[in-house]
């Protein structure tokens, strides 16, 4: 996966870096069996707005173990409404139980004052939603809830 800067050129790292593990995640020669797994979805606005594109990751609260299928960081891309679902993987969509911080980013391709092909990225929303240390948000994935899970970003 490839990862653009952001304007903060720290949190666009860490923002790299989580979404980074969910690519590592499934390297290796043995693959994890997913836990039980439950749907979990939403939409994602930013003053009262869709984000298109935003990408939206769950990361587990606590320690999690090397070989824990926990270590997964279950994510989602929004559709032009604004609404996500959350996959465990690739191949299995769902978020396993228990408590998580959410980090939400929207970077935007931008073209040169020249129109050039090469584009620099920009966030639709603030930065500070990007990493889920900072963002404030969080979601509790349960067995028998709806797992709705709506951020309106002011």
């Amino acid at each position: 996966m490839r990862c653009f800067a952001v304007r903060n050129r720290a949190l666009g790292l860490a923002f790299c870096a989580v979404i980074g593990g969910v690519g590592l995640a499934g390297c290796g020669g043995d693959e994890l069996k997913p836990p039980p797994l439950f749907p979990v979805s939403g939409t994602v606005t930013y003053q009262g707005k869709p984000v298109p594109g935003a990408t939206v990751v769950f990361i587990p609260e606590g320690k999690v173990k090397a070989k824990d299928p926990a270590r997964l960081r279950p994510f989602g891309t929004a559709d032009e409404q604004g609404n996500y679902s959350i996959a465990w993987s690739e191949e299995h969509e769902g978020a396993a139980t228990g408590k998580y911080k959410v980090g939400i980013s929207a970077v935007e391709a931008v073209n040169d004052e020249e129109g050039d092909s090469q584009t620099k990225p920009a966030n639709a929303i603030p930065d500070k939603y990007g990493n889920p240390s900072t963002s404030g948000l969080t979601a509790t994935v349960t067995e028998d809830g709806e797992n709705v899970f709506n951020f309106d970003l002011k």
